[in-house]
């Protein structure tokens, strides 16, 4: 599966692709403008700015439209508008959603995971950063900004439940042991090295190896990096 981790290497020889349509929600005009004028410079057409959810509806009845970049809407926070969305009836897959906050909180960052964001990103995101994300959200892959991850202390305990229903929780199954799997879950806990051993009831120095080979697989050098690739490949328990 490709993801943003690997998708700047794309073959770009494969030809030109129709321009997808996308819908901007932010309760600021000007920062809503920029959004568009960044997507629209990329192969995205923004087909609706607006300032709330309320004013948006109809637009997400519109099966023509492929993706929401969700800001700060006038009408309700950002958690509400996502959680608004996914009630709404939909034919075929949901639709994919890149979601801009302004900082990270461990508690918003999970339930805007939980709502299956597709992506999570900081609003002070570069343009050329912003369309490589939306690209790939569109491509039906996740990405949840590193630097979001560790203004949260590379941690995503949670006390919601596991994955909704009907979600497989590894869909890249194989790319790890079971074991492996436990240790992951741990990371995301925020457990250091020496309680992420002792939960699992194994030494440190066994830790430390699965932690190895964690990262070798996910192809990262550190947990946040390991934790950003892993709600990638939807490896995590809690997204």
């Amino acid at each position: 599966m490709e993801t943003l981790h690997n998708a700047r290497n794309r073959d770009d020889a494969r030809g030109p692709r129709a321009r997808s349509r996308a819908v901007v929600v932010d309760r600021a005009p000007l920062y809503a403008l920029g959004l568009s004028t960044a997507l629209q410079a990329g192969s995205i057409d923004v087909v609706g700015q607006f300032v709330s959810m309320r004013a948006a509806a109809a637009a997400f009845e519109d099966q023509a439209v492929d993706l929401l970049v969700l800001g700060w809407p006038a009408d309700m926070n950002t958690e509400s508008a996502l959680a608004e969305l996914r009630s709404r009836p939909r034919a075929g897959a949901p639709l994919p959603v890149v979601v801009l906050v302004f900082h990270s909180r461990r508690e918003q960052l999970v339930r805007l995971l939980h709502l299956d964001a597709t992506a999570v990103v900081g609003r002070t995101i570069d343009a050329n950063r912003l369309v490589a994300v939306v690209e790939a959200a569109l491509a039906g892959n996740r990405h949840l900004d590193e630097a979001l991850l560790a203004a949260v202390g590379g941690s995503l305990a949670t006390g919601q439940p596991s994955s909704p229903a009907g979600r497989s929780r590894r869909p890249a199954k194989g790319l790890l042991t079971a074991r492996e799997a436990e240790v992951l879950d741990a990371l995301a806990a925020g457990k250091s090295i020496a309680a992420l051993a002792r939960s699992l009831g194994i030494s440190r120095p066994t830790a430390k190896s699965h932690l190895g080979h964690i990262y070798r697989k996910l192809e990262v050098g550190n947990r946040r990096e390991a934790l950003a690739r892993a709600f990638e490949l939807r490896l995590l328990n809690s997204t």
